[in-house]
């Protein structure tokens, strides 16, 4: 299963990052709403360099 990092938002208004196992893209969506938490960014590591899948359509380049 893809490991994805997030970053998110709290209704607290506290900026969250952390790492969720899951199928797809959407499955970490749904987790953080159910947490009460708006998702910034979700990008999954499948075991090589970080994929960055942005939330809001621009996308971000991991820098080695």
């Amino acid at each position: 299963m893809p490991r994805y990092h997030y970053k998110a938002v709290t209704s607290a208004g506290e900026i969250v990052e952390g790492v969720i196992d899951a199928t797809d893209r959407q499955t970490v969506v749904d987790r953080l709403h159910a947490q009460g938490s708006t998702p910034i960014r979700a990008e999954e590591s499948a075991g090589g360099p970080v994929r960055s899948l942005s939330l809001f359509g621009r996308r971000r380049r991991r820098l080695d």
